[in-house]
């Protein structure tokens, strides 16, 4: 796309916790903001990561009537889209309600909801399990997501592993589902993660083929700088800071183009990312964190989302 992306936007869209996520028809409340005045001020901070922790976000709402802010409770879900008007809207976040608290801050009263991914079903569900020799991983966590993580959708071109066997004789186990598949993962090499309400699984090593440019040249690249750890400063990954794109997951890769740091030039997992926006402010964008460099090799790269030159 070449044209210029004018006016962010986003949207929170809330309903009871026992509707359908994607019953539209049940959405309790509708939230709109764009930076005009005829809409109220929304701040957000969404983590994700290619693991399966839930991961701590949080929305910021100001000046809300009172009757909107008590309806907040942690019986309720909610989806945010973030984007531009000329661009079209994209989920960051899917899942459940936590907590709401409210304080005044001046002049203003402000709401913030706190949410992390995936808790409900990973704190909630127990496995008690046996699987014979010979069965395939990918169905035993297909099995899993449909009949122990409540709320979780299990979608096949969203699990890239390699489907092994069990080859012991058979496989047994008792206790949290979440520890399971946390066992399941380290001895068969892949991460696992909730992200949006859906299962993610993906090999080591290996990425969904879906990939992003970000450079300097298109201004959607803030800043690239190595991550060192240890007295000797050993490189162990990159953060990259960049304009937000919304759609891109743990598991995706960004092809990094620096004028500033071009040694830092290349094709990196995108192990954590950081959503902040702020839609009355100057902040928009994401940091990415990957881990080790990352060589996409002859995988497909399909673009996400292309972001014109600004």
């Amino acid at each position: 796309m070449s044209e210029r992306p004018v006016l962010r936007r986003a949207e929170l869209l809330i309903w009871p916790q026992n509707e359908s996520v994607n019953a539209s028809d049940n959405v309790a409340m509708k939230i709109v903001s764009d930076g005009t005045r005829d809409h109220l001020r929304m701040s957000f901070a969404i983590n994700k990561s290619i693991l399966g922790t839930p991961n701590n976000s949080q929305i910021l709402l100001y000046n809300l009537k009172k009757e909107t802010r008590d309806y907040f409770s942690p019986l309720l879900k909610c989806s945010l889209r973030v984007g531009w008007d000329n661009y079209g809207l994209f989920e960051i976040y899917n899942g459940g309600l936590v907590a709401a608290t409210h304080q005044r801050q001046g002049a203003d009263i402000i709401t913030k909801l706190i949410m992390l991914t995936g808790i409900t079903a990973t704190s909630v569900s127990v496995t008690s399990a046996t699987f014979s020799r010979g069965t395939k991983l990918s169905y035993i966590l297909k099995t899993m997501v449909e009949q122990k993580l409540p709320g979780v959708k299990y979608d096949p071109a969203r699990v890239k592993i390699a489907d092994g066997e069990i080859t012991q004789q058979g496989l047994s186990f008792a206790g949290s589902t979440k520890d399971f598949l946390d066992k399941l993962a380290k001895q068969y090499g892949f991460s696992w993660s909730i992200q949006d309400g859906v299962f993610q699984a993906i090999q080591d090593g290996k990425s969904f083929g879906r990939n992003i440019l970000i450079s300097s040249d298109a201004k959607t690249l803030f800043n690239v700088a190595p991550i060192l750890q240890s007295p000797m400063q050993v490189q162990t990954g990159v953060t990259i800071s960049a304009l937000l794109v919304p759609g891109l997951l743990p598991g995706d890769t960004v092809t990094v183009q620096s004028s500033v740091n071009p040694q830092l030039d290349g094709v990196y997992m995108a192990h954590t990312i950081a959503y902040n926006g702020d839609l009355f402010g100057n902040e928009w964008g994401m940091i990415i964190q990957s881990f080790k460099d990352f060589s996409a090799g002859t995988e497909s790269e399909t673009p996400i989302y292309e972001v014109g030159t600004i």
